[in-house]
């Protein structure tokens, strides 16, 4: 297994760290304390990282990640659902992220959007209003630009990405790592 990345906390308390699982889809995640102690596994079976789709909450007392239960095999019907989750770092408990709040001080990247498709830009924070535009599914550099709102099930933000402006679903955007203490390694 290989190492994927690591991103630090915003209180530098702690770091993540990413491995390389099933063709790096599958990733496994661990979370240390800042000196490299107190080693512990936040994912588990038929719950991984999809790609590097996690984050840490402001207060550095939250980590979200996307998971999957396997992009390589069937998974069992009892199998944890899919989505983003919340694994608090001080009970260990993981619960469906619905505190995740996505920051103005850090740039997106669209996910979780297949190759031949692209995220709808909406006038409104919902399905139902008018398209203003549309992100492609590999594009990265874009920015929140304020709270985000509950439509139903689902949080939406306010977005800009190059010349235009509007609503996404929040679900399909992940942080991008711009920390120099960040590390990436190539896919193998």
């Amino acid at each position: 297994m290989s190492l994927l990345e690591i991103r630090r906390s915003p209180t530098g308390a702690h770091f993540l760290v990413i491995a390389c699982g099933y063709e790096c889809n599958d990733n496994i995640g661990f979370v240390f304390k800042s000196n490299g102690a107190g080693k512990r596994r936040i994912t588990s079976r038929w719950d991984y990282i999809l790609q590097s789709a996690a984050e840490w909450a402001e207060d550095g007392g939250r980590i979200y990640y996307y998971r999957v239960n396997s992009t390589g095999a069937d998974a069992p019907k009892n199998a944890p659902a899919e989505g983003w989750v919340e694994f608090n770092l001080k009970t260990g408990r993981k619960s469906p992220a619905t505190a995740r709040r996505l920051k103005t001080n850090a740039s997106y990247a669209v996910f979780n959007v297949r190759g031949d498709d692209v995220l709808n830009v909406r006038s409104k924070p919902n399905r139902e209003s008018a398209i203003v535009g549309a992100i492609p599914h590999d594009a990265s550099g874009i920015r929140v630009t304020g709270a985000s709102v509950r439509s139903g099930r689902e949080r939406w933000v306010p977005i800009s990405y190059q010349n235009g402006a509007g609503w996404v679903n929040q679900n399909y955007l992940r942080e991008e790592s711009q920390s120099p203490h960040n590390q990436q390694t190539p896919k193998k």
